[in-house]
């Protein structure tokens, strides 16, 4: 349990490590009505991990400092937080895997797209180019989510079938989150060693019939 948890924290601290330092590393594009902030693609973790909302969360905070803006700050983070916890739920609710991030992936594209440009908009004197910037922050959003965010999403899924399939205990997720096959994986090795059982039990007695004849 206390691992378990320990496990949970360390994994949350490194989610804000790496969303941190990728807005950063790409400052130029994180900031701005027309941006593509790459660690957006992070947004799709709570699928797996609840504690990915903290992670995110505390994240965007300590990014958003390096904005200047404090409606950024505040209304971005904000924005950061219920995205995920959406997220989140829909990875619970929703079985097909396919379906599941597919849905999972819109509120972090969504919220951000309405939200973000109020943050710098409300501020300037350009109020009425609101609907063009929601647009324009919405595909940022959509490239960051459901190009770089897929690719995350589907090979930490991977990893996590390889390492169940091996026989080893993922920590991915709660076992319940990610594909099913990383669930299907265990059984199917189950059932193969039952197998092999069965067959060196039948080879055995047939040895041991030809003895006593």
């Amino acid at each position: 349990m206390k691992k378990s948890a320990t496990i949970k924290v360390v994994r949350a601290a490194v989610i804000a490590a790496v969303y941190v330092c990728l807005t950063l590393l790409f400052y130029p594009i994180s900031f701005s009505i027309s941006q593509v902030r790459v660690s957006e693609a992070l947004t799709v973790l709570p699928l797996m991990f609840p504690e990915a909302i903290a992670g995110l969360t505390i994240g965007c905070f300590i990014a958003n400092l390096f904005s200047g803006h404090i409606l950024d700050i505040i209304f971005g983070t904000l924005a950061t937080f219920v995205s995920a916890v959406i997220t989140y739920i829909i990875g619970k609710k929703i079985k097909n895997v396919y379906l599941k991030y597919i849905l999972g992936a819109l509120p972090p594209v969504l919220v951000n797209a309405f939200v973000v440009p109020f943050t710098y908009l409300a501020v300037s004197e350009l109020k009425e180019a609101y609907m063009f910037a929601v647009l324009s922050v919405g595909m940022g959003q959509a490239i960051a989510v459901y190009v770089l965010g897929t690719l995350l999403y589907f090979a930490l899924s991977k990893i996590s079938v390889v390492i169940t399939a091996k026989g080893g205990a993922s920590e991915l997720d709660d076992g319940k989150n990610l594909n099913d096959a990383a669930t299907q994986a265990p059984d199917a090795a189950k059932t193969s060693g039952v197998t092999q059982k069965s067959d060196v039990t039948q080879t055995t007695n047939s040895h041991q019939g030809d003895d006593k004849k």
